[in-house]
């Protein structure tokens, strides 16, 4: 999740949703798989844009400092299941019934060993991106403004 500051006048992620997931190493003890049930707590007009927003951070020198990357999206739900969109390898792990967005208030998402790995491949194209990364994501979801984080491990195979 972010830090206080980070999200400074943000909705808490509970009050969108109620998660109950559980959290297990898989057998190369790099990937994470996530299994459970995230419930949708709140009401959203299908029509609703959900804008995205995040600037990722590289660990330098025991700092977080600006990368080159950010991305913006005016409205994720457009986007979400796009094969050419960097979280593709996550959505489409979802059963073709979740793929909605946004979803109806109720609505349960269940993940069964569902993959916290993406791989890009080409990008050694582009030079080496090896290190630890930061994102800071913000989403607009009707009423509510989220923030939420995650780090990740970036190496050359």
């Amino acid at each position: 999740m972010c830090n206080e500051e980070e999200a400074k006048g943000m909705s808490r992620l509970d009050d969108l949703a109620e998660l109950n997931l559980v959290d297990e190493y898989a057998d190369d003890m790099e990937t994470i798989l996530t299994s459970g049930n995230i419930t949708l707590k709140i009401d959203v007009d299908p029509k609703t844009p959900v804008p995205f927003h995040t600037e990722i951070f590289k660990w330098e020198r025991g700092t977080w400092v600006n990368s080159i990357f950010s991305l913006y999206r005016p409205d994720l739900c457009a986007c979400l299941f796009s094969p050419t969109e960097i979280w593709y390898e996550l959505a489409k792990q979802l059963p073709p019934k979740d793929r909605t967005c946004p979803p109806p208030k109720g609505h349960v998402f269940q993940l069964q060993n569902f993959s916290n790995r993406i791989e890009l491949p080409n990008m050694s194209l582009l030079g080496d991106f090896s290190g630890k990364y930061k994102s800071i994501v913000h989403f607009k979801i009707a009423n509510y403004t989220l923030c939420t984080s995650c780090t990740v491990d970036v190496w050359k195979s």
